[in-house]
């Protein structure tokens, strides 16, 4: 993807959809209230993320019981959240078109104003993109060859959420 794409997605987002699992958690650390840990490094990203004026939603698939609060609360970013779906308390998952709706109308906006970021190829990359939503993957070594295939054009494909400000050109860079 090049610079300009990356700006215009940039201009037009006012929401930031963002996955838990393997997306901002930290799968080396033991769980928490049925959850891995929030990774530290994703911390102060998120924070200047809603500090920007965006809207975070929380977009998971969970299991009966599963609850990302607890990590959120441990890790001091409860409060950023606009929304936090949870697809066992909503009884929709990833990649049902409902779940997506779901975050646009928490938003107040339309598809193409979210920004749907994940590590799931199906469910947080081409069912939002199904839907209109722009998408960033998270691969910390990048997109296999064989997802690059399978990747819409205009995925952002990213190592880790750190990397997503300078990419879109919202650290003053």
């Amino acid at each position: 993807m090049d610079q300009d794409q990356a700006r215009r997605i940039a201009a037009s987002a006012v929401c930031l959809a963002i996955d838990y699992g393997g997306t901002i958690s930290d799968e080396t650390r033991p769980l928490l209230g049925g959850s891995r840990p929030v990774d530290p490094a994703c911390v102060p990203v998120l924070r200047a993320l809603a500090g920007r004026g965006l809207a975070l939603i929380l977009s998971s698939n969970t299991a009966d019981g599963e609850d990302r609060w607890p990590a959120l609360r441990a890790a001091g970013i409860s409060n950023v959240w606009r929304a936090a779906f949870m697809s066992a308390s909503v009884g929709v998952r990833k990649p049902d078109p409902a779940f997506y709706r779901l975050i646009t109308a928490a938003a107040n906006c339309w598809p193409d104003q979210v920004l749907h970021i994940g590590n799931n190829l199906e469910t947080d990359i081409l069912g939002p993109q199904r839907f209109g939503m722009h998408t960033a993957l998270v691969r910390a070594g990048g997109a296999a060859e064989d997802e690059r295939a399978m990747l819409p054009p205009g995925t952002l494909v990213i190592a880790h959420l750190r990397e997503l400000p300078a990419l879109l050109g919202w650290d003053g860079g």
